[in-house]
Protein backbone atom coordinates (compact mmCIF):
# COMPACT_ATOMS: atom_id res chain seq x y z
CA UNK A 1 0.00 0.00 0.00
CA UNK A 2 2.73 2.56 0.36
CA UNK A 3 3.98 2.15 -2.85
CA UNK A 4 0.58 2.73 -4.12
CA UNK A 5 0.56 5.86 -2.16
CA UNK A 6 3.99 6.93 -3.41
CA UNK A 7 3.09 6.33 -6.93
CA UNK A 8 -0.20 7.85 -6.70
CA UNK A 9 2.11 11.07 -4.92
CA UNK A 10 4.54 11.17 -7.89
CA UNK A 11 1.60 10.92 -10.28
CA UNK A 12 -0.60 14.39 -8.78
CA UNK A 13 2.81 16.08 -8.10
CA UNK A 14 4.28 16.36 -11.34
CA UNK A 15 0.56 17.97 -11.85
CA UNK A 16 1.38 20.46 -9.51
CA UNK A 17 -1.38 18.75 -7.07
CA UNK A 18 -1.64 19.12 -3.48
CA UNK A 19 -2.65 15.54 -2.19
CA UNK A 20 -3.68 13.99 1.14
CA UNK A 21 -4.08 10.00 1.58
CA UNK A 22 -5.67 9.02 4.77
CA UNK A 23 -6.22 5.21 6.11
CA UNK A 24 -8.86 4.98 8.38
CA UNK A 25 -9.58 2.01 10.37
CA UNK A 26 -10.01 -1.03 6.65
CA UNK A 27 -11.45 1.38 4.27
CA UNK A 28 -9.04 4.24 1.93
CA UNK A 29 -9.39 7.69 0.92
CA UNK A 30 -7.80 9.53 -0.81
CA UNK A 31 -8.23 13.61 -1.56
CA UNK A 32 -6.35 15.35 -4.66
CA UNK A 33 -6.41 19.06 -5.55
CA UNK A 34 -7.08 21.68 -3.11
CA UNK A 35 -8.14 20.69 0.41
CA UNK A 36 -8.37 23.05 3.34
CA UNK A 37 -7.31 20.83 6.67
CA UNK A 38 -8.28 21.77 10.09
CA UNK A 39 -6.93 19.80 12.92
CA UNK A 40 -9.41 18.45 15.72
CA UNK A 41 -8.53 19.63 18.65
CA UNK A 42 -6.72 17.80 22.10
CA UNK A 43 -10.10 17.53 23.55
CA UNK A 44 -11.75 15.64 20.67
CA UNK A 45 -9.02 13.41 20.04
CA UNK A 46 -9.56 9.83 22.62
CA UNK A 47 -8.18 6.11 21.29
CA UNK A 48 -7.07 5.83 18.16
CA UNK A 49 -8.06 2.65 16.76
CA UNK A 50 -9.16 4.66 13.79
CA UNK A 51 -7.31 7.89 12.11
CA UNK A 52 -6.23 10.68 14.35
CA UNK A 53 -8.90 12.93 14.42
CA UNK A 54 -8.94 15.75 11.22
CA UNK A 55 -11.28 17.55 9.32
CA UNK A 56 -10.35 17.91 4.95
CA UNK A 57 -12.50 20.05 2.76
CA UNK A 58 -11.87 19.84 -0.77
CA UNK A 59 -13.69 22.68 -2.91
CA UNK A 60 -15.97 25.84 -1.55
CA UNK A 61 -15.66 25.99 1.73
CA UNK A 62 -18.20 25.35 5.01
CA UNK A 63 -20.46 27.75 6.33
CA UNK A 64 -18.55 28.54 9.57
CA UNK A 65 -21.74 26.87 11.82
CA UNK A 66 -20.93 23.49 10.16
CA UNK A 67 -16.89 23.24 9.98
CA UNK A 68 -16.84 21.18 13.27
CA UNK A 69 -20.34 19.19 13.00
CA UNK A 70 -20.47 17.35 9.75
CA UNK A 71 -19.59 13.95 11.34
CA UNK A 72 -22.73 14.14 13.26
CA UNK A 73 -24.79 16.75 11.37
CA UNK A 74 -28.66 15.45 10.27
CA UNK A 75 -29.47 15.62 6.97
CA UNK A 76 -31.12 18.66 7.22
CA UNK A 77 -28.00 20.12 8.32
CA UNK A 78 -26.12 18.38 5.93
CA UNK A 79 -28.73 19.95 3.25
CA UNK A 80 -26.66 23.69 4.07
CA UNK A 81 -23.63 22.06 1.91
CA UNK A 82 -25.09 23.16 -1.17
CA UNK A 83 -21.81 24.24 -3.24
CA UNK A 84 -19.36 22.19 -5.23
CA UNK A 85 -17.51 20.72 -2.23
CA UNK A 86 -16.16 17.12 -0.37
CA UNK A 87 -15.94 17.16 3.54
CA UNK A 88 -14.14 14.70 5.25
CA UNK A 89 -14.23 14.46 9.16
CA UNK A 90 -13.37 11.57 11.26
CA UNK A 91 -12.01 10.65 14.98
CA UNK A 92 -11.51 7.59 16.68
CA UNK A 93 -14.72 6.56 16.27
CA UNK A 94 -16.34 7.25 12.91
CA UNK A 95 -15.72 8.71 9.94
CA UNK A 96 -17.90 11.02 7.43
CA UNK A 97 -17.48 12.07 3.73
CA UNK A 98 -20.31 14.38 2.71
CA UNK A 99 -20.27 15.57 -1.53
CA UNK A 100 -22.36 18.74 -1.49
CA UNK A 101 -25.43 19.12 -3.20
CA UNK A 102 -24.32 20.78 -6.23
CA UNK A 103 -24.66 19.64 -9.38
CA UNK A 104 -20.72 19.19 -10.30
CA UNK A 105 -19.82 15.54 -9.34
CA UNK A 106 -16.87 15.51 -7.24
CA UNK A 107 -17.24 12.58 -5.16
CA UNK A 108 -15.33 8.83 -6.83
CA UNK A 109 -15.86 5.92 -5.40
CA UNK A 110 -13.74 2.04 -6.83
CA UNK A 111 -14.46 -0.98 -4.38
CA UNK A 112 -11.35 -3.83 -5.70
CA UNK A 113 -9.07 -6.67 -3.16
CA UNK A 114 -11.09 -5.91 -0.23
CA UNK A 115 -10.65 -2.62 -0.15
CA UNK A 116 -12.97 0.53 -0.82
CA UNK A 117 -11.46 4.06 -1.18
CA UNK A 118 -12.91 7.17 -2.11
CA UNK A 119 -11.40 10.54 -3.56
CA UNK A 120 -11.87 13.45 -5.38
CA UNK A 121 -10.32 11.64 -9.02
CA UNK A 122 -11.31 8.37 -10.33
CA UNK A 123 -7.73 7.66 -11.10
CA UNK A 124 -7.02 7.69 -7.67
CA UNK A 125 -10.10 5.81 -5.99
CA UNK A 126 -9.21 3.03 -8.25
CA UNK A 127 -5.49 3.01 -7.61
CA UNK A 128 -6.10 2.70 -4.12
CA UNK A 129 -8.60 0.17 -4.01
CA UNK A 130 -7.26 -2.20 -6.87
CA UNK A 131 -3.45 -1.48 -7.32
CA UNK A 132 -4.47 -0.53 -10.71
CA UNK A 133 -6.66 1.95 -13.28
CA UNK A 134 -7.12 1.52 -17.00
CA UNK A 135 -8.91 3.50 -20.02
CA UNK A 136 -12.64 2.61 -20.14
CA UNK A 137 -12.47 2.02 -23.56
CA UNK A 138 -16.23 1.53 -23.62
CA UNK A 139 -16.68 4.64 -22.91
CA UNK A 140 -15.08 6.83 -25.09
CA UNK A 141 -17.84 6.89 -28.04
CA UNK A 142 -19.72 8.49 -25.40
CA UNK A 143 -17.04 11.08 -24.36
CA UNK A 144 -16.75 11.88 -27.87
CA UNK A 145 -19.99 12.76 -28.62
CA UNK A 146 -20.66 15.12 -25.62
CA UNK A 147 -17.57 16.02 -24.11
CA UNK A 148 -18.73 13.30 -21.08
CA UNK A 149 -19.26 10.42 -19.60
CA UNK A 150 -22.66 10.30 -17.92
CA UNK A 151 -24.35 8.30 -15.43
CA UNK A 152 -22.14 6.90 -13.00
CA UNK A 153 -19.46 5.72 -15.10
CA UNK A 154 -15.90 7.25 -15.34
CA UNK A 155 -13.15 7.38 -18.07
CA UNK A 156 -11.77 5.04 -15.47
CA UNK A 157 -12.80 1.48 -15.91
CA UNK A 158 -12.48 1.02 -11.92
CA UNK A 159 -13.90 4.03 -10.87
CA UNK A 160 -17.24 5.03 -10.70
CA UNK A 161 -18.66 9.38 -9.84
CA UNK A 162 -21.28 9.40 -7.51
CA UNK A 163 -24.26 11.72 -6.26
CA UNK A 164 -23.89 15.23 -5.60
CA UNK A 165 -25.20 15.26 -1.70
CA UNK A 166 -23.56 11.64 -1.17
CA UNK A 167 -22.56 10.84 2.16
CA UNK A 168 -20.06 7.54 3.05
CA UNK A 169 -20.44 6.26 6.56
CA UNK A 170 -17.30 4.63 7.85
CA UNK A 171 -16.85 2.40 11.01
CA UNK A 172 -14.64 -0.03 12.68
CA UNK A 173 -17.16 -2.89 11.30
CA UNK A 174 -17.69 -1.59 7.52
CA UNK A 175 -18.79 1.41 5.78
CA UNK A 176 -22.62 2.29 4.23
CA UNK A 177 -23.35 5.22 1.25
CA UNK A 178 -26.49 6.90 1.35
CA UNK A 179 -28.15 10.07 0.18
CA UNK A 180 -29.11 13.15 1.51
CA UNK A 181 -31.06 14.65 -1.20
CA UNK A 182 -32.15 11.85 -3.49
CA UNK A 183 -32.73 13.16 -7.04
CA UNK A 184 -36.01 12.76 -7.20
CA UNK A 185 -35.95 15.51 -4.47
CA UNK A 186 -33.39 17.31 -6.28
CA UNK A 187 -35.89 18.58 -9.25
CA UNK A 188 -38.80 18.14 -7.40
CA UNK A 189 -41.02 20.36 -9.31
CA UNK A 190 -42.20 24.13 -7.69
CA UNK A 191 -45.28 26.05 -8.98
CA UNK A 192 -44.70 28.45 -11.56
CA UNK A 193 -44.66 31.66 -9.17
CA UNK A 194 -42.24 29.68 -6.74
CA UNK A 195 -39.77 29.21 -8.95
CA UNK A 196 -40.07 32.56 -10.34
CA UNK A 197 -39.30 33.91 -6.79
CA UNK A 198 -36.93 31.40 -5.94
CA UNK A 199 -34.33 31.59 -9.11
CA UNK A 200 -34.81 35.44 -7.98
CA UNK A 201 -33.66 35.26 -4.40
CA UNK A 202 -31.60 32.41 -4.13
CA UNK A 203 -29.19 33.55 -6.91
CA UNK A 204 -27.75 36.00 -4.49
CA UNK A 205 -28.52 34.70 -1.53
CA UNK A 206 -26.36 31.83 -2.34
CA UNK A 207 -23.55 33.64 -3.79
CA UNK A 208 -23.29 35.53 -0.39
CA UNK A 209 -22.46 32.51 1.37
CA UNK A 210 -20.35 30.85 -1.06
CA UNK A 211 -17.99 33.99 -2.26
CA UNK A 212 -17.01 34.19 1.10
CA UNK A 213 -14.14 36.19 1.44
CA UNK A 214 -10.57 37.21 0.52
CA UNK A 215 -9.83 37.97 -3.72
CA UNK A 216 -12.58 36.80 -5.96
CA UNK A 217 -12.93 36.91 -9.12
CA UNK A 218 -15.47 36.41 -11.50
CA UNK A 219 -15.42 35.17 -15.18
CA UNK A 220 -17.35 37.58 -16.98
CA UNK A 221 -18.03 37.53 -20.75
CA UNK A 222 -20.88 39.04 -22.82
CA UNK A 223 -23.02 36.24 -22.02
CA UNK A 224 -26.49 36.41 -20.10
CA UNK A 225 -25.35 34.41 -17.24
CA UNK A 226 -21.98 36.08 -16.24
CA UNK A 227 -23.45 39.13 -16.24
CA UNK A 228 -26.63 38.22 -14.41
CA UNK A 229 -24.19 36.43 -11.33
CA UNK A 230 -21.91 39.97 -11.62
CA UNK A 231 -25.26 42.10 -10.89
CA UNK A 232 -25.87 39.97 -8.20
CA UNK A 233 -22.67 39.62 -6.25
CA UNK A 234 -22.65 43.70 -6.82
CA UNK A 235 -26.17 44.08 -5.54
CA UNK A 236 -25.12 41.87 -2.35
CA UNK A 237 -22.18 43.93 -1.52
CA UNK A 238 -19.47 40.96 -2.38
CA UNK A 239 -16.14 42.49 -3.55
CA UNK A 240 -15.18 41.16 -6.45
CA UNK A 241 -13.01 41.74 -9.50
CA UNK A 242 -13.85 40.18 -13.06
CA UNK A 243 -11.51 38.47 -16.13
CA UNK A 244 -12.15 37.97 -19.27
CA UNK A 245 -9.44 36.10 -21.85
CA UNK A 246 -9.27 36.95 -25.12
CA UNK A 247 -8.12 39.83 -27.14
CA UNK A 248 -9.24 43.67 -27.07
CA UNK A 249 -11.65 43.33 -29.75
CA UNK A 250 -13.00 40.16 -29.17
CA UNK A 251 -17.13 40.66 -28.52
CA UNK A 252 -16.71 38.45 -24.66
CA UNK A 253 -14.10 41.14 -23.90
CA UNK A 254 -16.42 44.52 -25.66
CA UNK A 255 -18.85 43.34 -23.57
CA UNK A 256 -17.17 42.22 -20.22
CA UNK A 257 -15.23 45.83 -20.26
CA UNK A 258 -18.83 47.78 -21.02
CA UNK A 259 -20.58 45.46 -17.92
CA UNK A 260 -17.83 46.20 -15.73
CA UNK A 261 -17.55 50.10 -16.31
CA UNK A 262 -20.97 50.20 -15.69
CA UNK A 263 -21.35 48.38 -13.11
CA UNK A 264 -18.32 50.20 -11.36
CA UNK A 265 -16.16 47.18 -11.11
CA UNK A 266 -12.25 46.19 -11.81
CA UNK A 267 -12.13 44.37 -15.25
CA UNK A 268 -9.04 42.20 -16.11
CA UNK A 269 -8.34 41.37 -19.68
CA UNK A 270 -6.20 38.11 -20.15
CA UNK A 271 -4.74 37.78 -23.31
CA UNK A 272 -4.34 34.05 -24.49
CA UNK A 273 -0.48 33.11 -25.18
CA UNK A 274 0.42 30.71 -27.92
CA UNK A 275 2.58 28.37 -26.19
CA UNK A 276 5.36 26.19 -27.50
CA UNK A 277 4.93 22.57 -28.44
CA UNK A 278 6.45 21.66 -24.91
CA UNK A 279 4.87 23.96 -22.79
CA UNK A 280 1.31 23.05 -24.30
CA UNK A 281 2.14 19.24 -23.60
CA UNK A 282 3.09 20.19 -20.12
CA UNK A 283 0.32 22.22 -19.57
CA UNK A 284 -2.54 19.60 -20.95
CA UNK A 285 -0.75 16.93 -19.15
CA UNK A 286 -1.42 18.52 -15.72
CA UNK A 287 -5.35 19.26 -16.74
CA UNK A 288 -5.35 15.54 -18.11
CA UNK A 289 -4.44 14.60 -14.17
CA UNK A 290 -7.03 16.81 -13.13
CA UNK A 291 -9.87 16.55 -14.97
CA UNK A 292 -9.60 12.07 -15.11
CA UNK A 293 -9.00 13.10 -18.98
CA UNK A 294 -12.19 14.42 -19.29
CA UNK A 295 -10.67 17.49 -20.93
CA UNK A 296 -10.43 19.25 -25.09
CA UNK A 297 -6.90 19.89 -25.78
CA UNK A 298 -6.20 23.83 -26.78
CA UNK A 299 -4.09 24.37 -29.33
CA UNK A 300 -4.68 28.09 -29.55
CA UNK A 301 -3.61 29.28 -26.08
CA UNK A 302 -2.82 28.34 -22.64
CA UNK A 303 -4.53 30.06 -20.07
CA UNK A 304 -3.87 32.15 -16.82
CA UNK A 305 -6.04 33.22 -14.39
CA UNK A 306 -5.27 36.45 -12.17
CA UNK A 307 -3.00 36.69 -9.19
CA UNK A 308 -4.20 36.81 -6.17
CA UNK A 309 -7.23 34.25 -6.10
CA UNK A 310 -8.44 32.81 -3.69
CA UNK A 311 -12.20 32.21 -5.08
CA UNK A 312 -13.62 31.87 -8.91
CA UNK A 313 -16.86 32.56 -9.62
CA UNK A 314 -18.37 31.73 -12.81
CA UNK A 315 -22.00 31.59 -14.45
CA UNK A 316 -21.73 27.34 -14.70
CA UNK A 317 -24.87 26.14 -14.60
CA UNK A 318 -27.11 28.87 -15.98
CA UNK A 319 -28.49 26.80 -19.18
CA UNK A 320 -30.25 24.77 -16.92
CA UNK A 321 -32.97 27.00 -17.10
CA UNK A 322 -31.99 28.36 -21.19
CA UNK A 323 -33.64 25.42 -22.51
CA UNK A 324 -30.12 24.38 -23.99
CA UNK A 325 -30.89 21.03 -25.41
CA UNK A 326 -34.37 22.01 -26.82
CA UNK A 327 -34.70 25.69 -27.46
CA UNK A 328 -34.92 25.35 -31.37
CA UNK A 329 -37.58 22.58 -31.11
CA UNK A 330 -39.74 23.12 -28.05
CA UNK A 331 -42.86 24.72 -29.97
CA UNK A 332 -42.86 21.71 -32.54
CA UNK A 333 -44.20 19.55 -29.87
CA UNK A 334 -46.55 20.23 -26.54
CA UNK A 335 -46.02 16.97 -24.58
CA UNK A 336 -42.71 15.32 -26.16
CA UNK A 337 -42.47 11.56 -26.05
CA UNK A 338 -39.60 9.89 -24.91
CA UNK A 339 -38.60 8.92 -28.03
CA UNK A 340 -39.04 12.72 -29.45
CA UNK A 341 -36.87 13.38 -26.62
CA UNK A 342 -34.12 11.08 -27.90
CA UNK A 343 -34.22 12.37 -31.51
CA UNK A 344 -33.86 15.92 -30.23
CA UNK A 345 -30.89 14.79 -28.60
CA UNK A 346 -29.76 12.41 -31.69
CA UNK A 347 -26.27 12.79 -29.94
CA UNK A 348 -24.56 10.02 -31.69
CA UNK A 349 -24.25 12.10 -35.17
CA UNK A 350 -21.28 13.75 -33.60
CA UNK A 351 -19.69 10.26 -33.89
CA UNK A 352 -21.07 9.56 -37.67
CA UNK A 353 -19.02 6.82 -39.26
CA UNK A 354 -18.27 4.99 -36.04
CA UNK A 355 -18.53 1.41 -35.88
CA UNK A 356 -22.03 0.63 -34.65
CA UNK A 357 -21.55 -0.08 -31.61
CA UNK A 358 -20.01 2.81 -30.91
CA UNK A 359 -23.36 4.52 -32.13
CA UNK A 360 -25.45 2.38 -30.31
CA UNK A 361 -23.57 2.72 -26.70
CA UNK A 362 -24.53 7.40 -26.98
CA UNK A 363 -27.47 5.67 -28.07
CA UNK A 364 -28.17 3.33 -24.78
CA UNK A 365 -26.74 6.30 -22.70
CA UNK A 366 -29.05 8.79 -23.93
CA UNK A 367 -31.87 6.40 -23.15
CA UNK A 368 -30.97 6.02 -19.86
CA UNK A 369 -30.54 9.69 -19.11
CA UNK A 370 -33.91 10.44 -20.34
CA UNK A 371 -35.49 7.50 -18.26
CA UNK A 372 -33.18 8.82 -15.24
CA UNK A 373 -35.29 12.12 -15.30
CA UNK A 374 -38.39 10.73 -15.63
CA UNK A 375 -37.58 8.92 -11.93
CA UNK A 376 -36.50 12.28 -11.05
CA UNK A 377 -40.26 12.82 -11.69
CA UNK A 378 -39.56 15.67 -15.01
CA UNK A 379 -42.35 15.26 -17.67
CA UNK A 380 -41.74 16.60 -20.88
CA UNK A 381 -39.13 19.55 -22.29
CA UNK A 382 -37.99 19.59 -18.31
CA UNK A 383 -36.57 15.58 -18.69
CA UNK A 384 -34.29 17.38 -20.80
CA UNK A 385 -33.35 20.45 -18.35
CA UNK A 386 -32.24 17.49 -15.58
CA UNK A 387 -30.48 15.37 -18.43
CA UNK A 388 -28.34 18.91 -18.44
CA UNK A 389 -28.15 19.37 -15.22
CA UNK A 390 -27.36 15.65 -14.20
CA UNK A 391 -25.45 14.98 -16.85
CA UNK A 392 -23.78 17.76 -18.78
CA UNK A 393 -23.17 19.69 -15.46
CA UNK A 394 -22.61 17.12 -13.29
CA UNK A 395 -19.99 15.92 -15.30
CA UNK A 396 -18.76 18.01 -17.98
CA UNK A 397 -18.59 20.89 -15.66
CA UNK A 398 -16.53 18.68 -13.02
CA UNK A 399 -14.02 18.61 -15.92
CA UNK A 400 -13.83 22.35 -16.06
CA UNK A 401 -13.24 23.01 -12.91
CA UNK A 402 -9.64 24.79 -13.04
CA UNK A 403 -6.68 23.43 -11.49
CA UNK A 404 -6.44 26.33 -8.80
CA UNK A 405 -5.59 26.59 -4.77
CA UNK A 406 -8.45 28.42 -4.90
CA UNK A 407 -12.67 27.17 -5.49
CA UNK A 408 -14.88 27.67 -7.86
CA UNK A 409 -18.03 28.66 -7.35
CA UNK A 410 -20.65 27.55 -10.36
CA UNK A 411 -22.79 30.31 -9.45
CA UNK A 412 -26.18 28.46 -11.37
CA UNK A 413 -25.48 24.88 -9.77
CA UNK A 414 -26.60 24.84 -6.79
CA UNK A 415 -29.59 22.39 -6.16
CA UNK A 416 -31.89 24.79 -4.49
CA UNK A 417 -31.06 27.28 -7.92
CA UNK A 418 -31.01 24.15 -10.64
CA UNK A 419 -34.73 23.09 -9.72
CA UNK A 420 -35.99 26.67 -9.97
CA UNK A 421 -34.74 26.89 -13.01
CA UNK A 422 -36.40 23.66 -14.41
CA UNK A 423 -39.79 24.48 -12.76
CA UNK A 424 -39.90 27.81 -14.31
CA UNK A 425 -42.96 27.80 -17.27
CA UNK A 426 -41.56 27.01 -20.92
CA UNK A 427 -42.05 30.68 -22.46
CA UNK A 428 -39.69 31.27 -19.52
CA UNK A 429 -37.20 29.00 -20.27
CA UNK A 430 -36.73 29.82 -23.64
CA UNK A 431 -36.45 33.33 -23.31
CA UNK A 432 -33.82 32.98 -20.25
CA UNK A 433 -36.03 34.95 -18.39
CA UNK A 434 -34.53 34.25 -14.86
CA UNK A 435 -31.26 36.12 -16.38
CA UNK A 436 -33.12 38.61 -18.15
CA UNK A 437 -35.52 40.03 -15.56
CA UNK A 438 -32.20 40.83 -13.55
CA UNK A 439 -30.16 42.21 -16.13
CA UNK A 440 -33.31 44.48 -17.33
CA UNK A 441 -33.92 45.48 -13.78
CA UNK A 442 -30.52 46.49 -13.68
CA UNK A 443 -30.10 48.13 -17.13
CA UNK A 444 -33.21 48.00 -19.23
CA UNK A 445 -33.10 46.35 -22.48
CA UNK A 446 -29.56 47.44 -23.55
CA UNK A 447 -28.03 44.19 -22.85
CA UNK A 448 -30.48 41.85 -23.13
CA UNK A 449 -29.77 39.94 -26.82
CA UNK A 450 -32.02 36.40 -27.15
CA UNK A 451 -31.00 35.01 -30.49
CA UNK A 452 -32.11 31.78 -32.00
CA UNK A 453 -35.91 31.94 -30.67
CA UNK A 454 -38.33 30.76 -32.78
CA UNK A 455 -40.94 32.97 -34.11
CA UNK A 456 -44.58 33.06 -32.98
CA UNK A 457 -47.19 32.13 -35.50
CA UNK A 458 -45.80 29.19 -37.06
CA UNK A 459 -48.29 26.66 -37.01
CA UNK A 460 -46.99 23.37 -35.31
CA UNK A 461 -47.08 21.21 -38.18
CA UNK A 462 -45.32 23.59 -39.86
CA UNK A 463 -42.44 24.00 -37.18
CA UNK A 464 -42.15 19.64 -37.43
CA UNK A 465 -41.53 19.56 -41.05
CA UNK A 466 -38.98 22.40 -41.14
CA UNK A 467 -37.26 20.17 -38.27
CA UNK A 468 -37.44 16.89 -39.66
CA UNK A 469 -35.97 18.59 -42.58
CA UNK A 470 -33.05 20.20 -40.55
CA UNK A 471 -32.49 16.69 -38.57
CA UNK A 472 -32.04 14.90 -42.01
CA UNK A 473 -29.96 17.93 -43.00
CA UNK A 474 -27.45 18.04 -40.05
CA UNK A 475 -27.11 13.97 -40.05
CA UNK A 476 -25.62 14.44 -43.89
CA UNK A 477 -21.72 14.89 -43.75
CA UNK A 478 -21.31 18.85 -44.19
CA UNK A 479 -17.97 19.57 -43.41
CA UNK A 480 -16.32 23.33 -43.34
CA UNK A 481 -13.13 24.31 -42.61
CA UNK A 482 -11.68 24.96 -39.08
CA UNK A 483 -11.48 28.81 -38.95
CA UNK A 484 -8.10 28.52 -36.83
CA UNK A 485 -6.17 26.24 -39.16
CA UNK A 486 -3.28 28.43 -39.40
CA UNK A 487 -2.65 27.92 -35.37
CA UNK A 488 -0.96 24.58 -37.36
CA UNK A 489 1.78 26.93 -38.64
CA UNK A 490 3.14 27.30 -35.51
CA UNK A 491 1.99 23.98 -33.83
CA UNK A 492 2.99 21.28 -36.93
CA UNK A 493 3.90 18.76 -34.74
CA UNK A 494 0.96 19.14 -31.89
CA UNK A 495 -1.58 18.04 -35.12
CA UNK A 496 1.13 15.56 -36.32
CA UNK A 497 0.76 13.97 -32.93
CA UNK A 498 -2.91 14.13 -33.13
CA UNK A 499 -3.09 12.90 -36.57
CA UNK A 500 -0.61 9.80 -35.32
CA UNK A 501 -0.52 9.65 -31.65
CA UNK A 502 -3.86 10.18 -30.47
CA UNK A 503 -6.02 9.10 -33.51
CA UNK A 504 -3.89 5.79 -34.17
CA UNK A 505 -4.19 5.10 -30.66
CA UNK A 506 -5.43 1.06 -29.80
CA UNK A 507 -7.84 2.87 -27.27
CA UNK A 508 -8.75 5.13 -29.99
CA UNK A 509 -9.12 2.59 -33.22
CA UNK A 510 -10.45 -0.32 -30.69
CA UNK A 511 -13.43 2.05 -29.59
CA UNK A 512 -14.72 3.97 -32.57
CA UNK A 513 -13.66 1.76 -35.79
CA UNK A 514 -10.26 1.87 -37.99
CA UNK A 515 -12.61 3.56 -40.78
CA UNK A 516 -13.58 6.13 -38.28
CA UNK A 517 -10.52 6.92 -37.22
CA UNK A 518 -8.87 7.37 -40.65
CA UNK A 519 -11.47 9.39 -41.35
CA UNK A 520 -11.29 11.86 -38.89
CA UNK A 521 -7.55 11.50 -39.14
CA UNK A 522 -7.77 12.51 -42.67
CA UNK A 523 -10.16 15.44 -42.22
CA UNK A 524 -7.73 16.89 -39.34
CA UNK A 525 -4.88 17.29 -41.88
CA UNK A 526 -7.26 18.84 -44.32
CA UNK A 527 -8.26 21.30 -41.98
CA UNK A 528 -11.99 20.08 -41.48
CA UNK A 529 -13.50 21.51 -38.38
CA UNK A 530 -16.08 18.64 -37.48
CA UNK A 531 -12.43 16.08 -37.57
CA UNK A 532 -10.31 18.94 -35.35
CA UNK A 533 -12.83 19.10 -33.42
CA UNK A 534 -12.88 15.00 -32.11
CA UNK A 535 -9.33 15.26 -32.83
CA UNK A 536 -8.87 17.75 -29.41
CA UNK A 537 -11.42 15.33 -27.91
CA UNK A 538 -9.63 12.66 -28.22
CA UNK A 539 -6.66 13.91 -26.80
CA UNK A 540 -7.72 14.18 -23.60
CA UNK A 541 -8.54 10.12 -22.99
CA UNK A 542 -5.55 8.86 -25.13
CA UNK A 543 -3.44 11.28 -22.91
CA UNK A 544 -5.14 9.65 -19.81
CA UNK A 545 -3.81 5.85 -21.75
CA UNK A 546 -0.23 6.83 -21.69
CA UNK A 547 -0.48 8.39 -18.08
CA UNK A 548 -2.20 5.12 -16.35
CA UNK A 549 0.10 2.90 -18.08
CA UNK A 550 3.41 4.85 -16.68
CA UNK A 551 1.94 4.78 -13.28
CA UNK A 552 0.86 1.05 -13.26
CA UNK A 553 4.13 0.09 -14.72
Amino acid sequence: MAESIDRLQAFYGRAGMRHRTLRYFSELSLFAGAFTARPVSSAEQGGATGASPLALTWGEPLAARLRSEVRHASDDELAQITGTTIHLDVDHRRGRIASGSALPSVLCESVGQGRRAWSTHAVAAAFLANGTATLHRDALPEYLATEFVGGGETLVREASALDPATVIEIEPHGCRRRTFASPRLRWARMPARQARATAQATLGTTLAERAQSGEIWLGLTEGLDSLAVAIALKRRGVAFRAFTWGEPDWPDAVGARRVATRLGIDHVLLRPQTPSSSDLYRSFMTQVRGSDGAIRLNPLATLAFPEPIDEVVTGGGGEIGRAFYYRQTARNFTRPTSHQLQRVLSLERAITGARPEAMHRVQRSVTAWIDASYEAGATGWRCLDVVYGEQRVRKWGRAMIPMLPAPTVAAFATADMARALMSMPLEDRLTSAAQRKLIQSEFGDEYVQLRGLQRRGVPPPVRRFSAAVRSRRAARWSPREWELAGIWQQLPDVREWLADQVLGSSAIVASMGEAWARTTRDGLLRGMASDTEMALRAAGPATLDSALDELVS
